[in-house]
């Protein structure tokens, strides 16, 4: 169920990695404190009404992202008069081989990964330092 639900979650992947590592064939199945504290995070976050905009594309859309030692993430968002709000989140769980990339390296793949997966949205997004 989280997986359709994901784009509304900021940073799902994340939250979800004590749970996803229940589920590797070399790994004893055990459920503790780690795993219920991030299933209770995944419900909560399911059961509070999303805070996403409908995508307005006579506007500009902005990427953001981020990178940590397991998984990468984005949103996608445009400006209003009250302020930036997020119009789509993304993220995922880095293999093994890519949770040995350096800082920078997962960085990057989470900027290309992010560019890739809001490919629909491309022409209406600005590039701009931030």
């Amino acid at each position: 169920m989280v997986g359709w639900y994901s784009r509304f979650i900021k940073n799902e992947a994340e939250i979800k990695v004590p749970l996803a590592k229940l589920l590797r064939k070399d790994v004893v199945f055990v459920w503790g404190a780690e795993q219920e504290q991030a299933f209770e995070t995944l419900k909560r976050c399911l059961s509070e009404a999303p805070v996403l905009v409908r995508p307005d594309f006579a506007k500009e859309f902005s990427i953001q992202t981020d990178a940590s030692d397991y998984a990468v993430g984005a949103v996608l968002t445009q400006e209003y008069e009250d302020g930036e709000h997020p119009v789509y989140y993304v993220s995922r769980v880095l293999s093994r081989a890519e949770q040995r990339y350096t800082t920078t390296e997962k960085e990057c793949l989470a900027v290309i990964w992010a560019i890739e997966k809001f490919r629909p949205y491309e022409r209406n997004v600005a590039n701009r330092r931030g």
